[in-house]
């Protein structure tokens, strides 16, 4: 599900999903120049009120377009698709700032691992999208474009608000605590968090790299699939039908009593609807022994924040926000060996939730606890993304229909570790059985 903001003004071809537009580029139908040509126009017409956008040059966009059409076309999975890049990736050819006045106008000697993969694979980078300071908790000026009273989450909130604005197909971003998978379901996109590492982080700006995964944004699982592919230097190959029945564990965590009435209410009716249509959907405790998972993923981020930004917070820490200061400090004032303590906690909550998983093919839960919150100043709470995360698990964010003046709300799917292709076939197969 992805509804078009403010207005029903959108060119054809920025309507049209990524693999939708890989076929008709393949195919000759239309060109790279076009496809391009349409998102530019829908930018121009949307993200002074959406501003989604830390960086765009429409002609070197342009540019790569038609050096694509000129060689016509590599076949690759994104030859000729244009994707959205997270502020914190570097870009040879456009500055990076990683959402902070420190970087302003820098420029990267070189590409991040996931932009060079995407131009090899043919796929055309369309721009910079906002980024919350170092991927962190202090917002920027991205709005919701369903909403712009309110949060499209972060830290990934730029990328978020693009595709589900349809000024891109696809969009790159990260995931530290639950900064693609939340953003994701505030503004109604799908999204693939992979299994951590299983995708280069390479010339990404870390916030914590104990925790920093890479995140895909795009408007259907078919998107997230071809764009995985061209990530990994892979042929596209479609996903298969997923093999009946499908074994389901709803896990509603032990913070279900955060949840918004409708959250629970949407994702409970989910489950009973999967049930309905032949899954076999069973409640699935959460594991007892593990510690807190906000408290220790805070932690473990303070610490690392202390080590990734010392430079920053040395030469410039008047330039950085309170809550950048704040944490670094706390990070100072983490001992080692209570760091070692908490990484043996992460392992712990790693092995407990692998041990959880027995036969099940996923488990579902919540994308976030409530809808996009209302205002810009917070990007809304990672509650039911942190469990998953620090447990290195691979998750999608499948948007769930909703009523058409409602927020939308997002059913977190979770794979076990390393089955991210079999994770978006479970969930494609989950979103068909609930349309």
């Amino acid at each position: 599900m992805t509804r078009v903001g403010a207005s029903d003004d959108v060119p054809e071809l920025a309507r049209i999903g990524a693999a939708a537009l890989r076929a008709l580029l393949d195919a000759h139908d239309v060109s790279a120049v076009e496809v391009v040509e349409a998102h530019l126009r829908r930018i121009e017409a949307r993200d002074a009120e959406v501003r989604a956008w830390a960086f765009l040059d429409p002609e070197l966009a342009l540019h790569q377009a038609r050096t694509r059409d000129e060689r016509a076309g590599s076949g690759a999975a994104l030859d000729g698709v244009p994707v959205g890049f997270k502020d914190i990736c570097d870009t040879a050819d456009m500055p990076t700032a990683y959402g902070s006045p420190i970087y302003a106008g820098a420029r990267p000697g070189r590409d991040a691992a996931c932009v060079a993969a995407t131009r090899a694979s043919g796929g055309i980078v369309l721009g910079k999208t906002v980024t919350t300071e170092f991927a962190g908790r202090n917002p920027d000026k991205t709005s919701n474009p369903l909403d712009p009273s309110r949060t499209p989450g972060g830290s990934s909130s730029g990328s978020a608000a693009a595709v589900a604005d349809m000024q891109c197909p696809l969009a790159i971003g990260s995931q530290t605590a639950g900064s693609t998978i939340r953003p994701a379901a505030y503004c109604g996109v799908h999204a693939l968090k992979p299994t951590f590492a299983a995708i280069s982080f390479a010339g990404m700006k870390n916030l914590c790299a104990r925790l920093d995964t890479i995140g895909l944004m795009g408007r259907s699982i078919d998107d997230l699939a071809l764009f995985r592919c061209g990530l990994l230097g892979a042929p596209f190959a479609p996903l298969r039908p997923a093999e009946d029945p499908l074994r389901l564990g709803l896990c509603r965590t032990p913070y279900w009593d955060r949840a918004s009435p409708a959250v629970k209410e949407r994702v409970e009716a989910a489950a009973a609807a999967l049930a309905t249509a032949g899954f076999a959907v069973e409640e699935v405790p959460y594991p007892a022994a593990t510690p807190d998972p906000g408290a220790l993923c805070w932690a473990v981020i303070e610490f690392e924040m202390a080590r990734t930004l010392a430079a920053e917070y040395a030469a410039r820490a008047a330039s950085m926000s309170p809550w950048a200061r704040r944490s670094v400090e706390n990070g100072r004032a983490i001992a080692i060996e209570t760091h070692h303590a908490n990484l043996r906690a992460l392992a712990a909550c790693e092995k407990a939730f692998d041990d959880l998983f027995g036969d099940f093919d996923a488990l579902i839960t919540p994308a976030a606890g409530e809808e996009a919150p209302v205002g810009l100043s917070d990007t809304g709470p990672p509650t039911f993304n942190t469990p998953f995360h620090v447990a290195g698990l691979p998750a999608v964010s499948v948007p769930l229909s909703v009523a058409p003046a409602a927020m939308p709300i997002g059913l977190q799917v979770i794979g076990q570790r390393c089955s991210d292709g079999r994770l978006l076939e479970v969930a494609r197969a989950i979103e068909l059985a609930l349309e």
